[in-house]
């Protein structure tokens, strides 16, 4: 098991230091993870912090758990399942062309042995859009651009770390070992399966156990052991953690906060995992910026090899969104064309790339300092593609909000807590934790209030054509998933046949393509459910 050591003192004066940076960054609008990386990288020139080490175990067993878990806990899985051809794609033969690509351009331009080279381009391949997301966050920007970039950077880590663990055993052999075709797709599979099933016992077991108590710390305390426990789980046995963890958290997420915690927990434990996340990455992306040396980029083969992985980086990225996934929006895959190039600037570098580099035993490869020039491309990635990334948004159009959708969104946001209130106030008068009198006047009140803001809505929804077609992209999601769990239920009861069922269900992807809420056509978009020019969603 790793050993992972950070004293009390630092670890409170790094989170004063995370603390200031934050009420900083309120009042100049920068991303606050590049900011923590510049901040930094300041202190490490002036020598501060020298007790903190930043290791691969460090990242890979403490930082990386907290951050997989957030992450999935609020990625909606309708979504992810109406995106999962595009997120696939990306995450796994996209991430094959990066290493591809910049195998052979390292090879080329650095004279490296292959094998060396293939390391380096399998350290840098997986992405980590932590400041994108927070922005996309900021910015209410949903649906499938922020899907497919958090999806694509979840499952891509879990890639990219197998086909590290494979390209250092066949750089760095053990005397009298070879590494085969078949052993490399074997431990492949293997790391896939072990950590699906790490993870999908975990995060059952855990959600059955949330579901037999009404406790939000002993929820909150499940959820901890089922991030990290499914990843530890996950390890012991050869598996793949990051997708372990992943895989718990979409559980807990989708069915354990749904179905087996009250209002009062759910927020909870949204609440506490929101912290988390905020805590582990400020710590992380400081520890980032204090680890890089600026002296070491002064040695010109150092430097020439950092700017070739820049340009290999981004010249692979452009590969693989305007090549590859452009492919695939101009082949029925609902992609607008604003989103490709969100998509090519937002395959930011972080934490997964310093991390493996720092696992390396030989950080020499062919006379190449792999931790400088991995280092230097994170920096590059986080500050330069970070900081531009919201003026890009801005200028695609992406972030300007249509004043329509935003007074809908604020009216339904209202009508949400209204109802809300509803629900829990029956709840409070069943379990006799208010008066009669007191619940009646309270009911009679949010009714007359709920009432006008759905008058309201009602309005605004007839009378504004983005609203409309907002609301039937969003109808025809949710009810193309109801369509396909009352197939998939029909078919587990033996009810329908497979023919009948895989007719049904082209039909309902038919109709998604097509902007109609399936089997019918009363409700249409034109020319599609995702046309061009709705780039917001």
């Amino acid at each position: 098991m790793p050993e992972v050591t950070v004293t009390e003192e630092t670890l409170v004066l790094l989170l004063v230091v995370a603390s200031l940076v934050a009420i900083g960054v309120s009042f100049l609008r920068v991303p606050y993870t590049i900011a923590l990386v510049v901040v930094g990288l300041f202190l490490g020139l002036g020598q501060s912090f020298q007790s903190v080490d930043l290791t691969r175990d460090l990242i890979l067993f403490v930082f990386l758990p907290p951050l997989l878990f957030e992450g999935a806990l609020n990625m909606d899985l309708e979504d992810l399942r109406d995106r999962w051809f595009q997120v696939g794609i990306l995450a796994s033969l996209g991430t094959v062309i990066v290493v591809g690509l910049m195998t052979v351009g390292f090879a080329a331009g650095l004279g490296m042995d292959w094998t060396m080279a293939l390391v380096l381009a399998t350290v840098l391949a997986p992405t980590d859009p932590v400041s994108v997301l927070a922005m996309f966050k900021e910015q209410g920007i949903g649906g499938g651009l922020r899907t497919i970039l958090e999806g694509e950077s979840i499952f891509n880590d879990a890639l990219a770390i197998v086909i590290f663990l494979i390209a250092v055993e066949v750089a760095f052999p053990e005397p009298g070992s070879s590494v085969t075709a078949a052993d490399a797709l074997y431990e492949f599979g293997s790391e896939v399966i072990l950590g699906l099933g790490a993870g999908l016992l975990v995060g059952f077991v855990a959600h059955r156990l949330m579901s037999a108590v009404d406790n939000h710390l002993v929820e909150i305390t499940l959820s901890i052991v089922t991030a990290f426990g499914s990843y530890l789980l996950a390890d012991q046995f050869g598996g793949s953690g990051v997708i372990a963890t992943v895989t718990g958290g979409l559980l807990i997420g989708n069915y354990g906060v749904h179905f087996a915690m009250s209002a009062s927990s759910r927020v909870s434990l949204i609440d506490f995992w929101e912290v988390m996340a905020f805590v582990v990455n400020s710590l992380l992306f400081l520890l980032i910026g204090l680890k890089i040396r600026v002296e070491d980029f002064t040695d010109p083969h150092i430097l020439w090899a950092t700017v070739l992985g820049i340009l290999l980086m981004l010249g692979s990225r452009a590969v693989v969104t305007y090549g590859m996934m452009g492919a695939v929006g101009r082949f029925g895959g609902d992609i607008p064309r604003g989103w490709l190039t969100a998509m090519f600037w937002g395959g930011l570098r972080g934490a997964i790339p310093v991390a493996l580099v720092l696992g390396l035993r030989e950080p020499d490869l062919d006379g190449t300092d792999a931790v400088t020039v991995v280092f230097g491309v994170v920096l590059f990635s986080l500050v330069v593609q970070g900081l531009t990334y919201r003026p890009l948004l801005n200028r695609m159009g992406l972030t300007r909000g249509n004043p329509d959708l935003e007074e809908f969104e604020r009216l339904t946001a209202e009508a949400l807590v209204l109802r809300a209130s509803l629900h829990e106030l029956e709840d409070l008068r069943h379990r006799g934790e208010i008066t009669t009198p007191l619940y009646a006047r309270m009911k009679a009140e949010f009714t007359e209030e709920l009432a006008g803001v759905e008058e309201r809505l009602s309005r605004t929804s007839l009378d504004t054509s983005a609203v409309h077609d907002r609301q039937v992209q969003l109808t025809a999601r949710r009810l193309a998933g109801a369509q396909r769990a009352a197939l998939a239920d029909a078919r587990r009861r033996g009810i329908l046949s497979d023919r009948t069922i895989h007719a049904y269900s082209e039909r309902i992807e038919e109709a998604l393509e097509q902007g109609r809420i399936a089997p019918y056509d009363a409700a249409q978009l034109e020319p599609g459910l995702y046309p061009p020019g709705d780039e917001a969603d």
